[in-house]
């Protein structure tokens, strides 16, 4: 049996396109009316939902605000079937390897949609959360390598994540990463880690090209790292 299933708090960008989907498919909705915590809330929350499911049937995940059926999915189990994979996830279209690496051929994994047989995304769940690093996306692409039967849609057949330029996607599952106004708030506190470090390269850099201006580079430089140490998640900072 398959199962669709997305992560939303709260309805936002295309949600209400993926639930009133035109092919009837239900789409069960996990987090709802929650406060967000971070990225790991949708790990956890799905996690918890494979528990009422049976370890044979396959789940199919979305995330809730930039992904939308594009085509009928009733033949998506035998598709999946015929790749003869226990999990499938979904390959990042225009990805940073900086910041997330890679999961298989060099290919960075997508944790917006994924799908697999209920038993063997428990475990590969279960060992994302093992990690302290709350992005989900860093967690997939370094436990990806370390789970048995697990493959990546590189031809975009189930999965595609693409641009909103892309006015003809192949996929069945299409997923539109970033596309929606509401993350920009929510790029400082999650995303800043990555980038801290480069952050405090170039101020330094700036004050040896420009010392006539250093004490004005200093109070940027200072008042944006406390804005980090305060808000940020650092949890990848390791």
């Amino acid at each position: 049996m398959l199962h669709v299933v997305t992560y939303a708090t709260h309805s936002q960008g295309m949600f209400e396109k993926l639930i009133n989907n035109p092919f009837g498919t239900n789409v069960t909705v996990l987090g709802w009316g929650k406060p967000w915590k971070g990225f790991s809330d949708k790990i956890k929350g799905v996690r918890e939902h494979l528990d009422t499911l049976d370890d044979n049937d396959i789940l199919v995940f979305m995330d809730g605000w930039d992904s939308y059926i594009n085509k009928d999915p009733s033949y998506t189990e035998e598709i999946f079937i015929n790749m003869d994979c226990d999990i499938l996830v979904s390959k990042d279209y225009n990805p940073n390897k900086q910041i997330f690496g890679t999961c298989l051929n060099n290919i960075t994994a997508n944790s917006g949609m994924y799908m697999g047989k209920v038993k063997s995304l428990k475990v590969l769940l279960d060992n994302m959360l093992s990690i302290s690093c709350n992005d989900d996306q860093v967690k997939l692409n370094t436990m990806c390598k370390k789970t048995d039967r697990l493959k990546i849609d590189e031809d975009c057949i189930i999965f595609q994540n693409t641009s909103s330029k892309d006015s003809n996607p192949k996929g069945i599952f299409v997923s539109l990463p970033g596309t929606t106004k509401g993350r920009w708030s929510r790029l400082f506190k999650e995303y800043s880690q990555f980038y801290v470090n480069t952050f405090i390269f170039l101020i330094l850099l700036l004050i040896l090209l420009f010392p006539k201006i250093k004490n004005i580079l200093y109070t940027i430089g200072f008042s944006i790292l406390f804005l980090y140490y305060i808000y940020s998640d650092k949890s990848c900072s390791y």
